[in-house]
């Protein structure tokens, strides 16, 4: 099995135990054929420390600083599998025109058979509804989200479909519960 490296730019995505807490993760894409599991998932991850406050947005420079130069797009927001978790999600941020890049395997496994196959590498950040838990929690554990990423794989489910449906869980809890 081929192992997965990091794009040739120039960040460095060294450990920051400095500041207590990682808040993204880049999953990296590779030409590799290997049969995913969850080792594999978890070979392809590596967690990043960003210095963007919870409550605001990514910048295009930030996203750019880990994914390397060309043009970035928001690809997809994503539930963690567990049921009943709709006050936060995954965001994932790759190439607006990665035709030139290699396939992202691990990232692909949220759309599956329905979009077109993600390529080069992707950004993931906790993000969420205004008043969502992730305000206060921005904090990505690598096993964590390689489980999440292994159980769109291994149940079949897009993130469109498992968001569609904590959506509306989401917006039932603030219609009764408030």
């Amino acid at each position: 099995m081929a192992t997965a490296s990091p794009s040739s730019h120039d960040i460095a995505l060294e450990q920051e135990t400095a500041r207590g807490y990682w808040n993204a993760a880049l999953i990296f894409a590779d030409d590799d054929d290997a049969a995913i599991n969850l080792d594999y998932v978890r070979l392809h991850l590596t967690l990043v420390h960003l210095d963007t406050p919870i409550d605001e947005a990514l910048s295009e420079d930030e996203i750019t600083d880990v994914l390397g130069p060309g043009e970035k797009r928001h690809l997809l927001n994503f539930y963690e599998g567990a049921r009943g978790t709709f006050s936060w999600f995954y965001s994932a941020y790759g190439f607006a025109d990665p035709n030139d890049k290699p396939i992202n395997r691990v990232a692909s496994v949220l759309m599956p058979g329905k979009h077109p196959i993600v390529r080069g590498n992707v950004l993931i950040v906790k993000n969420g509804p205004e008043t969502g838990a992730w305000k206060t929690n921005a904090t990505i554990e690598e096993d964590t989200l390689a489980r999440c990423l292994w159980w769109y794989h291994a149940s079949g489910n897009s993130a469109q479909d498992v968001g569609a449906e904590r959506n509306m869980m989401r917006w039932m809890d603030t219609m009764f519960n408030t």
